[in-house]
């Protein structure tokens, strides 16, 4: 049994997103979840700790495999282990439904299978991508060696000398710049569907698209604030002013500008993986040898980024929309800043 509202669309599960089968402890929840929260919290179960960094997504299809996971999933989602334990819940206004995407239509028309294997197969789309988006994150080893450089360099040295700051900044960007894109070149081949493309358009994707997607990544990872930034897993605050005097400025103050608007937008790993893929898979790239295949490919990752906004921004139904005119910003940047970027690797050799 599910659960349907007066607008005619399901109401998710807020954990896995399958169709709730009513409001549990808290939350709107399907039988699977219902049942498993209950066990977990009745028996004080505790889970074998994650070895994937408790970062595993969870989804229809895979909500059995890591039930660390799944629990802490079900806690972040509001459900309640007081609700539990008193066996019932406070009464919620009623539910809005949340719209399920249709299986994007082919351009050439083709029949679609039936809904249950369209949804299997878009939930698979969504755990690879967001697998690939985890093995090869803007994280770890470049800020690492990040860190490590500016504590060489005396970054933090009590006098604040702008100038080493200015110099070091400059020196990380085009130390890390070549790995940066190295990663995204892995990450495009990982994605279901890309490498069945032509060579040539795999090539033309990469090369139009890598310094958009890195845009996207930075902005994931940065805290802007009063033009000053903090990288997420790090201490060490920076501002728009270490820039000056560098050939980076004017990019660093687009990167800030957009950034401090992107955050804002409070997207998940997963839903900016998938974003990602949706910039890659631009089929109007200038060059493109077939076009409507990348455009097959990439109305896949739409539908699947739209279910996956709709249900973890289940009050705010504008995330999406609101997403999806920032591909002009993102195309925009590239246009201005390429040539810029080109100019700085051209004047500063890395080291």
């Amino acid at each position: 049994m599910s659960v349907a509202t007066s607008n005619g669309y399901p109401v998710l599960c807020r954990v896995c997103g399958d169709r709730a089968s009513g409001f549990h402890y808290g939350v709107h929840a399907c039988e699977g979840c219902k049942g498993f929260f209950r066990r977990s919290i009745q028996h004080n179960v505790k889970y074998r700790i994650c070895n994937k960094g408790d970062e595993c997504l969870i989804m229809r299809i895979n909500r059995n495999r890591c039930q660390y996971c799944r629990l802490k999933k079900c806690l972040s989602v509001g459900m309640s282990k007081d609700a539990v334990r008193l066996g019932r819940c406070p009464k919620k206004c009623k539910p809005q439904g949340t719209p399920v995407p249709s299986p994007p239509r082919s351009p050439h028309g083709d029949n679609q299978s039936n809904p249950e294997d369209s949804q299997m197969r878009m939930e698979q789309l969504i755990l690879s991508i967001h697998e690939a988006q985890k093995k090869t994150s803007w994280d770890g080893g470049i800020l690492g060696r990040w860190n490590e450089n500016i504590q060489n360099k005396a970054y933090f040295d009590s006098n604040n000398n702008s100038a080493l700051k200015s110099t070091v900044l400059l020196e990380v960007i085009t130390n890390n710049f070549t790995p940066s894109i190295t990663k995204i070149i892995t990450f495009a081949k990982m994605i279901p569907g890309f490498t069945s493309l032509h060579k040539d358009d795999q090539v033309t994707l990469l090369k139009s698209a890598s310094l958009e997607v890195l845009l996207v990544r930075i902005s994931h990872w940065l805290n802007v604030k009063d033009d000053q930034f903090i990288f997420a897993k790090y201490k060490q605050m920076f501002s728009i002013v270490d820039f000056k005097g560098t050939p980076m400025y004017e990019i660093a103050c687009d990167v800030l500008d957009f950034a401090a608007k992107f955050k804002a937008m409070q997207l998940t790993n997963c839903e900016v993986a998938l974003f990602t893929c949706v910039i890659l898979l631009s089929s109007d790239r200038a060059g493109l040898m077939l076009p409507h295949h990348v455009e097959e490919l990439q109305l896949q990752v739409v539908a699947a980024l739209q279910s996956q906004i709709l249900l973890n921004h289940p009050l705010d139904r504008a995330v999406f929309p609101r997403l999806m005119t920032k591909l002009s910003d993102i195309r925009q940047f590239s246009v201005v800043n390429s040539d810029k970027m080109l100019n700085v690797f051209d004047g500063h050799q890395p080291s």
